[in-house]
């Protein structure tokens, strides 16, 4: 095995000693009259937008504090820690205690502490050890932090913060890798970042949130990006964004896992894989069994009898490859083995693999590993089990690879608890769930949710919704939905000195690849709705409707500064489902000076002019090895380039 997957371990421990040696220098006292252990539920914008992201809110200052008491809350708190235990403010002033910032979130929002040195580190771990919080995330712009703090206290979500990454191919693997190698979850973009990026982050199985500016072309930039979560500095403005969208909305794929491969073929079969991948699957499901001669044959049972022409009475374990392979799979199709998949993954761009332990045997385990590694198939395979001993058996060899646990975890708590301590994926059977808000609070999280297994396209349809990923054993009903809208010869930004008309019409991407060697999916030609975005409540300067679109026209005949919003409603075929699709915003100036709009709104200035505005609205009725003083080398060795809207109990 390769140095890199064990060198994270050896940086963590450095940091046990000055943990333990240094806890003294913060007091914090144990507080009786607030349960530190019980989850937050969160707020869930009203809205239709599919799995909305999570909303962050930066905690820079006493008002910002003030501002969690409110009925429409974010789902986390940001606080910047220093090392005597208080929340910070940009230049470093104490601003808060941390107690006092998680009571102010009392229960409805997440408190994820920014930790940046060995001090602050050591503050938050003797203020959560202390408390007993179990609620909470650990985020810091360096990877050995977040690793060192997770051996103390691993029921934590943890997120990592990437700053000035600049994309290439490899950058998504390498993004997942730092992750895992680090027990983090989340990947924190502090920079520029596209759509096409953030899709290749999260079909890694991570969550990817990015920090965004406090101005509404930003917040819907981001919306439009798929991001899973916003760092920003004012939770109102995108919740009120979210909001608008009122219609069912896909502003990012779901991922869709063939189960065993696509059903039109005999399961576990590379035909059903390939029928898979043109469908526009983004997973193929399958199974692990050992043979005699220690080869690993994809297989869901432990005998041939129900899946292939074999009637005899032995198990797979019992027969070497040649012996099994002169039976078929439904009589017609060679029984794989494990490199077959691996060949076949190779040469086919944005699919990945699940592969299975559908045993307890724990000689699959190190076999496994070694064919991942001899392949070099580490960021195209997702490794998933229900047998949680084995699962952690090949963490323990290969960390930098995803896992998920099959288990079905039934409340917001157990699906954490395993989720956080194994750095895994919630892969719950939906059927065996009480209700589906455990995987909304679940993605609240930034967990990535894989459930299984969908049968039919109607209940597909209705937890695509609620899921990162979803698995199926037909994909065929999946090949005419769409997930991208593109206008043709349509600019970003249209900085006009007098009225224009602009025609707008877009191509919708399909599920279904016409092009397997090259990853093309299907297009259509469609013609698109427009609007333009609506004024907030309490903006600064606020949006202008410029003009109005009909025949495929956009004609902008006002001054001002507004944003068009551009869509294509999707239908089934064969159900009644419906959702908008959105292109990237168009940025409207006309006449006016754009950098008025365009200033951040901090919460604090948003909340005092909604207070200003409520009179109105009343008349009108309406432990270390290694010493502190080598925390700075060791941190460096770990860095990388790098319907809804009601809390449960409202319902």
């Amino acid at each position: 095995m390769r140095l890199r997957r064990f060198l994270p371990i050896f940086l963590s421990l450095g940091f046990f000693g000055g943990i333990f040696a240094n806890s003294a220098n913060v007091k914090v006292k144990a507080e009786e009259d607030y349960d530190y252990t019980q989850y937050a539920e969160t707020y869930i914008p009203e809205t239709g937008i599919a799995l909305p992201p999570s909303i962050a809110f930066t905690i820079r200052s006493k008002t910002d504090v003030a501002a969690l008491n409110t009925e429409k809350t974010p789902s986390v708190a940001v606080i910047y820690v220093d090392g005597e235990g208080n929340a910070v403010d940009a230049s470093g002033n104490a601003i808060a205690s941390l107690d006092e910032v998680v009571r102010a979130c009392n229960h409805k929002i997440i408190p994820a502490f920014v930790m940046e040195d060995g001090a602050a580190m050591n503050a938050v771990y003797n203020y959560v050890n202390t408390q007993n919080l179990l609620d909470f995330m650990a985020f810091s712009s360096t990877p050995a932090i977040v690793k060192s703090f997770k051996a103390l206290r691993p029921n934590c979500q943890g997120g990592i913060i990437f700053k000035d990454v600049r994309f290439d191919e490899n950058t998504a693997a390498q993004i997942k890798e730092t992750l895992c190698n680090n027990e983090a979850m989340i990947a924190i973009i502090d920079g520029q970042i596209e759509k096409s990026q953030v899709e290749e982050i999260r079909l890694h199985g991570v969550s990817c949130w990015a920090t965004v500016k406090a101005t509404e072309y930003d917040i819907y930039t981001a919306l439009y990006n798929g991001v899973t979560g916003m760092l920003i500095n004012n939770f109102s403005m995108p919740i009120e964004i979210m909001e608008s969208f009122t219609s069912p909305t896909m502003l990012r794929k779901a991922y869709a896992a063939g189960h065993r491969g696509e059903n039109t073929y005999p399961e576990n079969s590379i035909e059903g894989a390939k029928a898979a991948y043109y469908f526009g699957e983004d997973y193929v499901e399958l199974d692990l069994m050992r043979t005699k001669d220690n080869r690993l044959l994809i297989m869901h049972d432990s005998t041939l009898n129900r899946t292939t022409n074999y009637s005899g009475t032995q198990t797979v374990s019992q027969m070497t490859l040649d012996e099994i392979r002169q039976y078929k799979l439904g009589g017609m199709y060679e029984i794989p083995v494990l490199e077959d998949f691996f060949d076949f993954i190779s040469v086919r761009e944005g699919m990945k693999l699940l592969v299975e332990l559908k045993t307890d045997d724990t000689a699959v385990v190190p076999l496994l590993a070694e064919m991942i590694e001899a392949y070099g198939v580490e960021d195209k395979v997702i490794v998933i089990s229900s047998f949680e001993k084995r699962l952690s058996d090949f963490k323990a060899l290969m960390p930098h690879v995803r896992i998920y646990n099959t288990n079905s975890f039934k409340t917001i708590q157990s699906a954490c608890n395993y989720a956080y301590r194994n750095n895994a994926i919630y892969g719950p059977g939906y059927t065996y769930l009480d209700s589906p808000d455990v995987l909304t609070q679940a993605a609240v999280r930034g967990i990535p949710t894989y459930s299984w297994t969908y049968k039919t396209e109607s209940t597909f349809n209705e937890y695509m919704f609620i899921n990162t990923s979803l698995t199926t054993d037909s994909a065929s009903f999946l090949k005419e939905q769409v997930h991208t809208l593109t206008l043709k010869d349509v600019e970003d930004v249209y900085e006009l000195d007098k009225s224009a008309e602009i025609s707008l019409s877009g191509t919708v991407q399909k599920r279904m690849r016409v092009n397997i060697s090259k990853n093309e999916f299907a297009t259509q030609n469609v013609a698109v709705s427009a609007r333009f975005a609506p004024k907030l409540a309490s903006a600064v300067k606020p949006l202008d409707s410029l003009g109005t679109y009909e025949n495929n026209t956009l004609s902008v005949h006002k001054t001002g500064y507004g944003i068009c919003l551009v869509s294509y409603t999707w239908k089934s075929k064969m159900t009644e489902t419906t959702y908008d699709v959105y292109a990237k915003p168009i940025k409207i100036v006309h006449g006016v000076d754009a950098a008025a709009y365009e200033k951040e709104i901090p919460q604090a200035k948003y909340s005092e002019q909604k207070e200003q505005e409520k009179p109105a609205e009343t008349e009108e009725g309406c432990g270390s090895v290694l010493p502190f003083g080598v925390f700075g080398a060791a941190l460096a060795s770990g860095a990388l380039l790098i319907k809804k809207g009601k809390k449960k109990d409202e319902k």
